[in-house]
């Protein structure tokens, strides 16, 4: 199991944060980073709807869940599947999309126009209009949408912006 840091110290997201963007290349800890998030949402009572490319960041999320996956929806692999799941989306549920990039434009603008959504993914690969609207972002890499306020960051490290700000960090729990 894995918490999210700032600051060294825990960091607990909620809807206040929403909608949430995390951006990062493949490699970059940005996918851990969003299961985590989706983890710790569902742990403390959100209803979270997950919507991945691939396969992989199912198996992720029931692993970091364990067996507390009961306030999770996997929607199946598919621009689709997603598109059919947007209305339910705004009955009270966190909308999770990763791998935003490899949406088509119209998907990515209705996901990302969503109030409950965290969008995870590269989005150096998308306009650059994708990057608007979000509360809170946390970049691990500036990428082709640079922040002033950026520091340095570690491998596996990103900048958290939005009601606060600082270096967020995944961390195993012992």
């Amino acid at each position: 199991m894995h918490t999210v840091l700032l600051n060294s110290e825990r960091r607990a997201f909620t809807r206040a944060d929403l909608p949430l963007l995390v951006h990062g290349k493949e490699g970059s800890g940005a996918s851990l980073f969003t299961i985590v998030l989706a983890a710790d949402l569902a742990r403390a009572g959100e209803q979270i709807v997950l919507w991945s490319a691939y396969p992989m960041a199912k198996r992720a999320l029931e692993e970091e869940l364990g067996e507390d996956v009961f306030n999770v929806t996997m929607l199946a692999e598919g621009e689709r599947a997603l598109m059919e799941a947007l209305p339910s989306v705004s009955v009270g549920r966190i909308l999770v999309v990763k791998n935003c990039e490899t949406l088509s434009t119209s998907a990515l603008e209705a996901v990302t126009g969503l109030p409950t959504v965290i969008a995870s993914g590269d989005l150096d690969a998308v306009k650059a209009s994708a990057w608007d609207g979000f509360r809170t972002k946390v970049l691990f890499s500036p990428g082709l949408h640079p922040v002033a306020a950026m520091p340095p960051l570690a491998k596996y490290e990103a900048f958290l912006m939005g009601a606060t700000e600082g270096v967020v960090r995944v961390s195993t729990v012992t």
